[in-house]
């Protein structure tokens, strides 16, 4: 428990020393605004996370906190990668409040250092999985990850490696703490696939809408994406509807393969991200309510199966994406070198008709100047 506190302190002292810094700089008002202000900013991402945690959490495994559906990792490394590391306090505290309140509120955990040292071991994890993913993304996939296959894949990898660092984590806490290794396997696929299938999801939706102010639509683009929204819902509702209500063997989630084609080849980041926003969260609503090709005896294994196709669903659309994306970048570099040459072609045929113009002026001088002598030998010779 006190190795666990003394790096996850360590940790919070790293990434905020720089900010710290800033106060040796400021006056002593100015200092104390910044102090409240930054206190607020973390209470409140403390907030945001425990609120949506609440939510992942009604899906929870029994005397667990492993939850298939765990939003705040994805808002998590949104706010990372919006707004930078300042912001991981907030996430720590966020995530060590959901953990002690699920075991000791929840669970019915009575044992306070037990409790502790394992809300301090997930908090730990769940901060480590932003840090981690956040700065593979900001190191290896550029400012703007989505908008090339290589991005998209370094962002998919970073997501991976961040979460399996944060489940890892979290099993071996509870490993340390007494848990018997079956349920820690079982423990560590939910909790990788939750928080997984959260930043695969949502850290680009938040991440588009964000960067949407700046990305002006026109009244084309707008009813484009309305009429596409309407088509798109009314096949999630075709392919996740109750096999009785259609009359068939079985769902037909093929129906959504070429909507989503239709998204990666028309779309930019913001609507791809509300598609697969709307692609999980419908499809997760009829897989509760025991409809689509997932819903089972066991809802768990339901929602670690559905889980893992919005994974593949996500990483896929972003992937087309970004290819389509970087082919409208080259034909747009294309373009703009098409331009500049003809407008050094043009250029230099203004110069060469320039130059012919001079050289056409002093060849008549000279002709001139030639006609004149003769004249002037002519009448010499007179």
């Amino acid at each position: 428990g006190f190795f666990i506190i003394f790096i996850a302190l360590s940790l919070l002292l790293a990434q905020t020393g720089s900010t710290w810094g800033r106060f040796a700089l400021l006056s002593a008002p100015a200092a104390l605004a910044l102090g409240l202000l930054l206190l607020g900013v973390t209470l409140l991402v403390a907030a945001l996370y425990f609120g949506f945690a609440g939510i992942g959490l009604l899906l929870a495994l029994p005397g667990s906190n492993a939850t298939p559906v765990w939003p705040p990792s994805g808002i998590a490394l949104a706010l990372v990668l919006l707004y930078g590391r300042r912001l991981l306090p907030g996430v720590f505290l966020g995530a060590f409040a959901t953990n002690f309140h699920q075991a000791y509120w929840i669970n019915g955990v009575t044992d306070l250092f037990w409790a502790s040292g394992t809300s301090l071991g997930v908090a730990l994890g769940n901060t480590s999985e932003a840090l981690v993913a956040g700065w593979l993304i900001q190191r290896f996939g550029g400012p703007r990850p989505f908008e090339s296959v290589r991005g998209v894949l370094v962002f998919a990898g970073a997501a991976v490696a961040g979460c399996a660092l944060a489940a890892l984590i979290a099993v071996l806490t509870l490993v340390g703490q007494g848990q018997g290794m079956a349920f820690a396997l079982q423990f560590l696929l939910t909790w990788w696939l939750g928080d997984l299938a959260a930043v695969l999801v949502l850290t680009p939706f938040l991440l588009g809408w964000s960067d949407l102010v700046r990305q002006r639509r026109s009244a084309q683009q707008l009813v484009h994406l309305f009429f596409f929204l309407a088509l798109f819902m009314l096949g999630l509702n075709l392919s996740f509807a109750p096999s009785a209500q259609l009359g068939l063997p079985a769902p037909v989630l093929f129906l959504m393969l070429p909507m989503l084609v239709w998204a990666a080849v028309a779309f930019r980041l913001p609507e791809i991200s509300l598609t697969l926003f709307l692609f999980a969260g419908f499809t997760l609503y009829r897989t509760l309510n025991g409809g689509g090709n997932f819903a089972g005896a066991d809802l768990h294994q339901s929602l670690l199966q559905l889980q893992l196709l919005v994974c593949v669903v996500a990483v896929s659309l972003q992937a087309m994406n970004g290819a389509v994306q970087e082919r409208r970048q080259l034909n747009r570099r294309l373009k703009r070198i098409n331009q500049d040459l003809e407008q050094t072609g043009r250029e230099r045929v203004q110069a060469l008709e320039q130059a012919n113009r001079h050289l056409q002026e002093r060849v008549q001088q000279q002709s001139r100047s030639e006609k004149r002598l003769q004249e002037s030998e002519d009448r010499l010779s007179l």
